[in-house]
């Protein structure tokens, strides 16, 4: 039976554990994912307020001018000479 190197796992597969580089270059994407979508979130909310805002200005736009029409209509004064 051979002696287990100090970068073998128990189960017998070597793993490289000197350079600790490597390990990093395998953390910081994760991070910098959880940053973005964090940060995205406020970004998203913004839009969708924006964008909610205007669609409620256009509905109340449009009400008011089916209220309008229905008052000339009922004045019978559709027609401007």
């Amino acid at each position: 039976m051979r002696k287990a190197n100090k970068n073998e796992v128990p189960n017998g597969s070597s793993v490289e554990v000197e350079d600790v580089k490597y390990q990093y270059a395998e953390v910081w994407p994760v991070c910098i994912a959880i940053v973005i979508v964090f940060t995205s979130k406020k970004v998203q909310k913004y839009f969708v307020k924006k964008y909610v805002d205007a669609k409620v200005d256009l509905s109340e736009a449009i009400q008011e001018f089916i209220e309008a029409l229905r008052d000339l209509k009922s004045n019978n004064a559709e027609k401007i000479t």
